[in-house]
Protein backbone atom coordinates (compact mmCIF):
# COMPACT_ATOMS: atom_id res chain seq x y z
CA UNK A 1 0.00 0.00 0.00
CA UNK A 2 2.67 2.66 0.84
CA UNK A 3 4.46 1.88 -2.44
CA UNK A 4 1.20 2.32 -4.36
CA UNK A 5 0.58 5.66 -2.69
CA UNK A 6 4.09 6.87 -3.51
CA UNK A 7 3.77 5.73 -7.11
CA UNK A 8 0.42 7.47 -7.46
CA UNK A 9 2.02 10.75 -6.36
CA UNK A 10 4.91 10.20 -8.79
CA UNK A 11 2.54 9.52 -11.68
CA UNK A 12 0.66 12.76 -11.01
CA UNK A 13 3.85 14.81 -10.59
CA UNK A 14 5.58 13.52 -13.71
CA UNK A 15 2.41 13.66 -15.78
CA UNK A 16 2.32 17.37 -14.99
CA UNK A 17 6.00 17.82 -15.77
CA UNK A 18 5.81 15.80 -18.98
CA UNK A 19 2.81 17.80 -20.16
CA UNK A 20 4.65 21.08 -19.49
CA UNK A 21 7.69 19.79 -21.38
CA UNK A 22 5.47 18.77 -24.29
CA UNK A 23 3.96 22.24 -24.50
CA UNK A 24 6.98 24.46 -23.92
CA UNK A 25 10.36 22.96 -24.86
CA UNK A 26 12.15 22.42 -28.14
CA UNK A 27 12.49 18.97 -29.61
CA UNK A 28 16.22 18.73 -28.88
CA UNK A 29 15.82 19.40 -25.15
CA UNK A 30 17.42 16.81 -22.84
CA UNK A 31 15.58 15.77 -19.65
CA UNK A 32 17.44 14.33 -16.65
CA UNK A 33 15.28 12.85 -13.86
CA UNK A 34 16.91 12.61 -10.43
CA UNK A 35 14.20 11.80 -7.86
CA UNK A 36 13.75 8.08 -7.22
CA UNK A 37 12.39 5.90 -8.61
CA UNK A 38 14.11 7.99 -11.29
CA UNK A 39 13.84 5.39 -14.05
CA UNK A 40 10.10 4.92 -13.79
CA UNK A 41 9.60 8.65 -13.24
CA UNK A 42 11.56 9.36 -16.43
CA UNK A 43 9.42 6.81 -18.27
CA UNK A 44 6.21 8.52 -17.12
CA UNK A 45 7.60 11.93 -18.05
CA UNK A 46 8.62 10.73 -21.51
CA UNK A 47 5.15 9.33 -22.15
CA UNK A 48 3.58 12.74 -21.61
CA UNK A 49 6.09 14.53 -23.84
CA UNK A 50 5.74 12.44 -27.01
CA UNK A 51 7.21 15.03 -29.40
CA UNK A 52 10.62 14.54 -27.76
CA UNK A 53 12.56 11.41 -28.77
CA UNK A 54 12.67 8.85 -25.97
CA UNK A 55 16.48 9.03 -26.29
CA UNK A 56 16.32 12.56 -24.86
CA UNK A 57 15.21 11.30 -21.43
CA UNK A 58 17.70 10.15 -18.81
CA UNK A 59 17.64 8.86 -15.24
CA UNK A 60 20.55 9.69 -12.97
CA UNK A 61 22.79 6.80 -11.95
CA UNK A 62 26.02 8.80 -11.98
CA UNK A 63 25.69 9.33 -8.23
CA UNK A 64 26.01 5.58 -7.68
CA UNK A 65 28.88 5.38 -10.15
CA UNK A 66 30.71 8.17 -8.34
CA UNK A 67 30.11 6.53 -4.97
CA UNK A 68 31.40 3.17 -6.21
CA UNK A 69 34.50 4.78 -7.69
CA UNK A 70 35.00 6.66 -4.42
CA UNK A 71 34.78 3.48 -2.36
CA UNK A 72 37.33 1.74 -4.59
CA UNK A 73 39.70 4.70 -4.63
CA UNK A 74 39.58 4.94 -0.84
CA UNK A 75 40.29 1.22 -0.46
CA UNK A 76 43.25 1.41 -2.87
CA UNK A 77 44.49 4.84 -1.68
CA UNK A 78 44.36 6.32 -5.19
CA UNK A 79 42.61 9.33 -6.68
CA UNK A 80 38.97 8.80 -7.57
CA UNK A 81 39.86 10.05 -11.06
CA UNK A 82 42.03 6.93 -11.45
CA UNK A 83 38.97 4.67 -11.23
CA UNK A 84 37.03 4.40 -14.48
CA UNK A 85 34.33 2.30 -16.16
CA UNK A 86 32.25 1.31 -13.16
CA UNK A 87 28.82 0.26 -14.46
CA UNK A 88 25.57 0.80 -12.59
CA UNK A 89 23.06 -1.52 -14.23
CA UNK A 90 19.33 -0.98 -14.18
CA UNK A 91 18.58 1.65 -11.59
CA UNK A 92 19.69 3.33 -8.40
CA UNK A 93 21.72 1.13 -6.02
CA UNK A 94 20.64 -2.15 -7.64
CA UNK A 95 23.71 -3.57 -9.33
CA UNK A 96 27.16 -1.89 -9.24
CA UNK A 97 29.35 -3.87 -11.64
CA UNK A 98 33.15 -3.55 -11.42
CA UNK A 99 34.08 -6.46 -13.71
CA UNK A 100 35.08 -3.97 -16.41
CA UNK A 101 36.54 -1.25 -14.20
CA UNK A 102 40.09 -0.04 -14.62
CA UNK A 103 42.44 1.66 -12.18
CA UNK A 104 45.30 3.60 -13.74
CA UNK A 105 44.86 1.64 -16.94
CA UNK A 106 44.77 -1.82 -15.35
CA UNK A 107 41.71 -3.99 -14.85
CA UNK A 108 40.47 -3.84 -11.29
CA UNK A 109 40.70 -7.65 -11.08
CA UNK A 110 44.45 -7.33 -11.66
CA UNK A 111 44.86 -4.55 -9.12
CA UNK A 112 42.71 -6.23 -6.46
CA UNK A 113 43.86 -9.84 -6.71
CA UNK A 114 44.53 -10.75 -3.07
CA UNK A 115 41.95 -12.81 -1.09
CA UNK A 116 41.43 -9.84 1.24
CA UNK A 117 40.73 -7.50 -1.68
CA UNK A 118 38.38 -9.99 -3.31
CA UNK A 119 36.49 -10.46 -0.08
CA UNK A 120 36.10 -6.71 0.34
CA UNK A 121 34.90 -6.35 -3.24
CA UNK A 122 32.42 -9.22 -3.10
CA UNK A 123 31.00 -8.51 0.34
CA UNK A 124 31.79 -5.20 2.05
CA UNK A 125 31.83 -3.07 -1.11
CA UNK A 126 28.31 -4.09 -2.10
CA UNK A 127 27.03 -3.65 1.45
CA UNK A 128 28.54 -0.19 1.64
CA UNK A 129 27.00 0.76 -1.69
CA UNK A 130 23.55 -0.15 -0.40
CA UNK A 131 23.91 2.03 2.70
CA UNK A 132 26.15 4.83 1.43
CA UNK A 133 23.44 7.49 1.31
CA UNK A 134 22.36 6.85 4.89
CA UNK A 135 25.99 6.80 6.04
CA UNK A 136 26.61 10.22 4.49
CA UNK A 137 23.56 11.70 6.19
CA UNK A 138 24.62 10.23 9.54
CA UNK A 139 28.21 11.47 9.24
CA UNK A 140 27.42 14.97 7.98
CA UNK A 141 24.11 15.50 9.80
CA UNK A 142 22.85 16.73 6.45
CA UNK A 143 21.57 15.35 3.16
CA UNK A 144 23.75 14.14 0.32
CA UNK A 145 22.45 16.91 -1.95
CA UNK A 146 25.95 18.16 -2.83
CA UNK A 147 26.98 14.68 -4.00
CA UNK A 148 23.85 14.52 -6.12
CA UNK A 149 24.56 17.94 -7.59
CA UNK A 150 28.08 16.86 -8.47
CA UNK A 151 26.71 13.77 -10.20
CA UNK A 152 24.27 15.90 -12.22
CA UNK A 153 27.14 18.12 -13.35
CA UNK A 154 29.20 15.07 -14.33
CA UNK A 155 26.30 13.60 -16.31
CA UNK A 156 25.63 16.81 -18.22
CA UNK A 157 29.31 17.53 -18.82
CA UNK A 158 29.91 14.09 -20.36
CA UNK A 159 26.75 14.32 -22.43
CA UNK A 160 27.74 17.64 -23.96
CA UNK A 161 31.52 17.37 -24.12
CA UNK A 162 31.90 13.62 -24.60
CA UNK A 163 33.57 10.90 -22.56
CA UNK A 164 37.31 10.34 -22.68
CA UNK A 165 38.72 7.74 -25.11
CA UNK A 166 38.24 4.25 -23.71
CA UNK A 167 35.79 5.44 -21.07
CA UNK A 168 32.11 4.74 -20.60
CA UNK A 169 29.73 6.06 -17.94
CA UNK A 170 26.42 4.96 -16.46
CA UNK A 171 23.17 6.56 -17.56
CA UNK A 172 19.56 5.47 -17.36
CA UNK A 173 18.45 5.55 -21.01
CA UNK A 174 15.66 4.25 -23.22
CA UNK A 175 16.05 0.51 -23.70
CA UNK A 176 15.47 -1.55 -26.80
CA UNK A 177 15.93 -5.22 -27.65
CA UNK A 178 19.52 -4.72 -28.79
CA UNK A 179 20.85 -3.61 -25.40
CA UNK A 180 22.20 -6.70 -23.67
CA UNK A 181 18.97 -8.59 -24.36
CA UNK A 182 16.91 -6.22 -22.23
CA UNK A 183 13.19 -5.75 -22.63
CA UNK A 184 12.12 -2.72 -24.63
CA UNK A 185 10.11 0.14 -23.25
CA UNK A 186 12.12 0.79 -20.10
CA UNK A 187 14.50 3.44 -18.87
CA UNK A 188 17.41 1.24 -17.82
CA UNK A 189 20.93 2.18 -16.75
CA UNK A 190 23.64 0.84 -19.07
CA UNK A 191 27.22 1.77 -19.97
CA UNK A 192 27.13 4.73 -22.34
CA UNK A 193 29.75 6.41 -24.52
CA UNK A 194 29.02 10.13 -24.93
CA UNK A 195 29.85 11.63 -28.31
CA UNK A 196 29.38 15.28 -27.40
CA UNK A 197 26.65 17.83 -28.16
CA UNK A 198 24.07 15.67 -26.40
CA UNK A 199 24.71 12.57 -28.51
CA UNK A 200 25.37 9.15 -26.98
CA UNK A 201 25.44 5.45 -27.77
CA UNK A 202 25.28 2.32 -25.65
CA UNK A 203 28.65 0.63 -25.14
CA UNK A 204 27.17 -2.69 -26.18
CA UNK A 205 30.08 -5.11 -26.48
CA UNK A 206 30.93 -5.87 -22.85
CA UNK A 207 31.25 -9.58 -22.12
CA UNK A 208 29.09 -10.37 -19.12
CA UNK A 209 29.38 -13.31 -16.76
CA UNK A 210 26.32 -15.49 -16.24
CA UNK A 211 26.01 -14.06 -12.74
CA UNK A 212 25.87 -10.55 -14.19
CA UNK A 213 23.32 -11.57 -16.81
CA UNK A 214 21.11 -13.07 -14.12
CA UNK A 215 21.32 -9.91 -12.01
CA UNK A 216 20.52 -7.71 -15.03
CA UNK A 217 17.38 -9.75 -15.62
CA UNK A 218 16.34 -9.46 -11.98
CA UNK A 219 16.66 -5.68 -12.11
CA UNK A 220 14.67 -5.75 -15.36
CA UNK A 221 11.91 -7.69 -13.57
CA UNK A 222 11.83 -5.07 -10.80
CA UNK A 223 11.60 -2.18 -13.28
CA UNK A 224 8.84 -3.90 -15.24
CA UNK A 225 6.92 -4.37 -11.98
CA UNK A 226 7.27 -0.64 -11.23
CA UNK A 227 6.10 0.20 -14.74
CA UNK A 228 3.08 -2.06 -14.37
CA UNK A 229 2.22 -0.51 -11.02
CA UNK A 230 2.30 2.95 -12.59
CA UNK A 231 0.15 1.71 -15.46
CA UNK A 232 -2.36 0.18 -13.07
CA UNK A 233 -2.65 3.34 -10.99
CA UNK A 234 -3.29 5.60 -13.92
CA UNK A 235 -5.05 3.30 -16.38
CA UNK A 236 -8.51 4.65 -15.59
CA UNK A 237 -7.43 8.15 -16.62
CA UNK A 238 -4.99 7.31 -19.41
CA UNK A 239 -5.55 3.82 -20.81
CA UNK A 240 -2.65 4.12 -23.26
CA UNK A 241 -0.04 4.80 -20.57
CA UNK A 242 3.16 3.00 -21.65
Amino acid sequence: RPKSEAMEKNVLIFRTMGTAIQEHVKGDCKILVVGNPAHTNALICAHYAPHLPKENFFALTRLDQNRAAGQISEHLSVSVADVRNVVIWGCHAKFPDVEHSVVRGKLLSQVMSSPEDRNWLNELFRQEMQTRGAAIVKARKASSAMSTARAIVDHIQDLHFGTRPGEFVSMGVWSDHQQYGLAGGLIYSVPVVCLGQGRWRVHSDLKLSQTSKDRLKQVEVDLIAERELAREIFSKHSPSLF
